[in-house]
């Protein structure tokens, strides 16, 4: 477990915690209705069991894991004349440049189909344990400690970074594109090599993925609205942010790492 500013929850029934099943149980049972698109789930888990497709599922176990960063105050930006003063130079290179540390000798384990809850105050370190765990390490003066996903080591993991994926706070979007295109080249992305039973191309599984990511999150009608920013006038910062949860959906990856991916969010979503 990481220090005492951050703690960790893990929950093994089908990677759902228990207040998640109990709020869940607890909505059904008041509205006496179940999640429309439930059928269309289980029917096409079913296909792609009959088909030889299981879905994908891997275990990241980590142990020792510390992350330093330059200290705030030593992290300038460096500009021509920085660059050149040389006395300032000599001086600083006798003196090593303060670090802090982030993560201190953080340890878990995430088995297959397991769900993890990172909780911690902004600063405790959340974000950087989610970006180690998806194998993003750039940015960081050093990291040390073993992270593992099933077998692999992170240089390992690399290749696959189709399979391990992160959902950041800040969305990344072209904000030009329509979200039905953006949906579309994250969907072709993805097609597979072996097609399910009853689908004759890629190109209708595609976009029967597409349609169903698109209508889980209730945003069909945005499908020729453009996705927008601060400057391009879009679709509304919840639609953008639902957007990018589908957008990570659709990589069908074996480990996905959520950061604060409910911001933005109304209730209902």
């Amino acid at each position: 477990m990481e220090d005492d500013r951050t703690s960790v929850y893990s929950a093994a029934d089908g990677g759902v915690s228990p207040t998640q099943q109990a709020s869940s149980a607890n909505s059904i049972g008041d509205k006496g209705e179940e999640w429309a698109l439930k059928h269309q789930v289980e029917h096409t888990r079913a296909r792609d069991e009959q088909s030889g497709l299981p879905p994908r599922e891997l275990g990241v176990t980590w142990d020792n894991l510390t992350v330093q960063v330059i200290g705030a105050d030593a992290a300038i930006h460096e500009n021509y004349l920085s660059q050149h003063n040389f006395p300032k130079l000599i001086k600083e290179s006798r003196n090593k440049p303060p670090l802090r540390t982030i993560l201190d000798n953080s340890y878990g384990c995430v088995k297959p189909g397991e769900m993890l809850l990172v909780l911690g105050r902004p600063g405790s370190g959340c974000t950087t344990l989610l970006s180690l765990l998806a194998n993003r390490r750039a940015g960081y003066k050093s990291v040390t400690g073993d992270v593992h996903y099933g077998s692999m080591d992170p240089k390992e993991a690399e290749q696959y970074r189709g399979q391990i994926v992160i959902n950041t706070e800040e969305e990344l979007f072209f904000p030009d594109l329509t979200v039905g295109q953006t949906m579309d080249f994250a969907t072709k992305l993805k097609a597979p090599f072996r097609l399910p039973q009853g689908v004759t191309s890629a190109e209708e599984l595609r976009q029967q993925t597409r349609d169903f990511l698109l209508k889980s999150m209730g945003i069909t009608h945005t499908h020729g609205t453009k996705v927008g920013n601060e400057y391009v006038r879009g679709v509304s910062g919840g639609e953008r942010k639902r957007v990018s949860i589908i957008e990570c959906l659709a990589t069908n990856g074996s480990v996905y790492c959520w950061d604060n991916s409910t911001r933005g969010l109304d209730a209902s979503t």
